[in-house]
């Protein structure tokens, strides 16, 4: 059979739609050309593309099929045409990264360092919970992760971008002890504990601190996001163990309280890759651009990384 890229954009986009009229206005073509289109589109199959009952129009399961190859096609075409319009030089493609919660904090600067000097490259950027992204990684949904505690189940390779340094953070006002005395201990075991979900990353830092110095873990209050900690923490509903990068802002505004505590519970905001996964011109560029950046836009951006160890690599 032979269809035309009009004919294929017209079917895609009425499927999206959910209509010829709308379709029609997504593509700024009047609706008998649209109908045309389709039609002829249809005319090239000996079984039937959509259900049509009344005005509804429903793919049968062999349009599905039909529609998955169809988007596929149009993408294919959308990046020849692409290619057409690079220059000589010019860096394309794609990246996907996923990224932890409270990541968010953190990986803008690097990907908008490396966009400014790469704008042909498309990136994707999915920010979730710390499961999802180690999910995402498992099944090569996405190219990269940054995630502060690299994951068990399986081998990586990492960039290390950042210190993670952590703070015990408190309402505003209140009054913290010298993590280095044994008041410090007593006030971690008197005051509400206020943890991230189970599996985050700065939960497990917060269980090993609180394990190291003898104090219950019995959390009062459970949230699944660093945003609904660091609220309840200004609310005053307790304390909780927070990366810096996450409420610097507040800091800085005397919104919370907040005091870093060492140990071997540090960490670094790393970006990581499957072992083992081929490292195509475009990744290799990627990863040179971050190790040749990174140390300019943590002194720019993170200062208080400074008082942090030394990243390695």
């Amino acid at each position: 059979m032979n269809f035309t890229l009009q004919q294929l954009r017209a079917f895609v986009t009425v499927v999206s739609a959910g209509s010829v009229t709308r379709a029609a206005e997504e593509l700024h073509l009047t609706q008998p050309a649209v109908s045309m289109q389709l039609r002829g589109f249809e005319d090239g199959f000996e079984r039937p593309l959509f259900e049509r009952v009344g005005r509804r129009m429903d793919l049968t399961p062999f349009g599905e099929e039909v529609l998955e190859h169809a988007k596929s096609i149009l993408d294919e075409a959308h990046s020849i045409h692409r290619k057409r319009s690079e220059q000589p030089g010019e860096w394309t493609g794609n990246l996907s990264i996923a990224s932890v919660s409270t990541g968010k904090y953190v990986l803008p600067r690097f990907l908008a360092a490396f966009a400014a000097d790469h704008p042909h490259v498309s990136i994707q950027l999915e920010v979730t919970n710390r499961s999802r992204v180690i999910e995402l990684l498992e099944q090569n949904a996405v190219d990269y992760a940054l995630v502060s505690l690299p994951p068990e189940r399986m081998e990586v390779e990492s960039i290390p971008l950042v210190p993670n340094e952590l703070h015990i953070v408190a309402p505003p006002g209140w009054r913290i002890p010298d993590p280095q005395s044994p008041a410090f201990d007593d006030w971690l075991s008197e005051s509400a504990l206020i943890f991230r979900e189970s599996g985050s990353g700065t939960r497990r830092a917060f269980e090993r601190l609180l394990t190291a110095r003898g104090v219950d873990i019995s959390p009062v209050w459970e949230l699944a996001t660093n945003e609904a900690v660091k609220q309840a923490v200004m609310a005053g509903m307790g304390i909780s163990l927070m990366s810096v990068a996450g409420f610097a802002p507040e800091k800085r505004l005397g919104l919370i309280a907040s005091t870093p505590v060492h140990g071997d519970w540090e960490t670094a905001w790393q970006l990581v890759r499957r072992k083992g996964k081929p490292v195509t011109a475009l990744r290799a560029r990627f990863e040179g651009h971050l190790l040749s950046k990174r140390d300019a836009l943590v002194a720019e951006h993170f200062p208080w990384a400074a008082a942090c160890g030394q990243i390695n690599r």
